[in-house]
Parts: structure tokens; sequence; C-alpha cells
């Protein structure tokens, strides 16, 4: 059964809303500046690979990246660190209990889930950001024939 991304990312986006950590979630990355006075959090993919074959199908690794935005100027480098930390956290927590993503997603690799703290300046503001990798393997996105 081909893997619907936008199912997945829309299962994601309810999560994610869910945590009391985020202020605001979109699909995709923003063409404009995020407005929030919180933490807002960007879903996209960013890779996908064959992981393994089975005798009659393919195992993907699918890797959806998830930004955390929050801006420069509106906090300490402190607390605004601190923040994005637990917001991260909670994220880890999220994804690590019992959750549905829907579709052929077989499970999420927890082992592979990494957090990379950066800036960027997005329409001149400047922000702080976390780019969270979530990877999870996918069963059956292609049939092999013999």
């Amino acid at each position: 059964m081909p893997f619907k991304v936008r199912d997945t990312l829309l299962q994601m986006e309810s999560h994610l809303r869910g945590t009391g950590y985020i202020t605001d979630v979109s699909i995709g990355e923003p063409s404009e500046p995020p407005v929030t006075n919180g933490i807002f959090a960007a879903i996209y993919m960013d890779s996908a690979s064959i992981d393994m074959l089975t005798l009659t199908n393919t195992v993907d690794l699918v890797n959806v990246s998830i930004r955390l935005y929050q801006q420069a100027s509106m906090r300490t480098n402190e607390v605004r660190d601190d923040e994005l930390d637990l917001a991260m956290i909670q994220l880890e927590k999220t994804f690590l209990g019992d959750i549905d993503l829907g579709s052929n997603v077989r499970d999420i690799q927890p082992v592979q889930m990494v957090g990379t703290f950066g800036y960027i300046d997005q329409g001149g503001v400047q922000f702080r950001i976390v780019d969270y990798t979530v990877p999870f393997l996918l069963d059956g996105n292609a049939t092999l024939a013999a």
C-alpha cells in the first residue's frame, strides 16, 4: 500500500498541537516569518530511502523534520534555549509514546531522533530554531515482482 505522506503529517500535527508547548503548527515550511509569541512548529518531509527488503515488499526509512521556531528577540538566550529544549523533550515523549501515525508506519526509530539548534533569518526576522528529525520505518511502500 503506497504511503500517504499527508495523512501521517496531519497525525503529527495533531500530536504537536496536543503537547502544550507549541503555539502553532503548519505542514510545510512557512514562506513568511511565523507570527507567534511562543514556539511555532513546521512539519515537512526530509528524506526517504529503502532500508530493507522482504520477499515481497520494501521497508522504507522516512525522515520527517520538525522545525521549532522562536523569535530571537522575544527572550534572553538562556530562557529561549530552555523553552526550546523543553519543547524538544516533549516531542520525544510524544513520539516515543503510544501514538498512531496512520498509514503503514511500522515504528519510530528512537536512536536516530536528532535535534540540531541554530539560527535563521526569515523575512528580516531572526529566529532561534531546532531542526528535529523523526525517523520511522514504513512497511510495504513498494511491492516487488518476481
